[in-house]
């Protein structure tokens, strides 16, 4: 489930490696002036969802804490990346 600020939810089904941001050329391109062209990452390894931050200006969040490195997420997890926020779910 995706919501950014001013606009409706919606649910995108995640597969590989997603590269999101602002940029039209991104897996999953967001509509949020707060985000970087090539803002952050979530991709599969070992079975596990990791999300990580591209040298975002703004920084890349799970669970309201700012990612120095990859994280892993699991279902119900909060990612925000500008005002964009996102719930992983199965």
């Amino acid at each position: 489930m995706i919501h950014t600020e001013g606009a409706k939810p919606r649910t995108v089904a995640v597969s590989g490696n997603m590269v999101m941001g602002r940029a039209a050329e991104c897996d999953l391109p967001l509509d949020d002036t707060f985000v970087s062209q090539q803002h952050a990452r979530l991709f599969a390894k070992n079975g596990s969802w990791y999300v990580e931050d591209l040298g975002s200006t703004n920084g890349t969040f799970v669970n309201d804490q700012r990612l120095g490195a990859p994280a892993m997420v699991q279902p119900g997890d909060r990612v925000r990346v500008g005002a964009t926020v996102m719930e992983l779910r199965r």
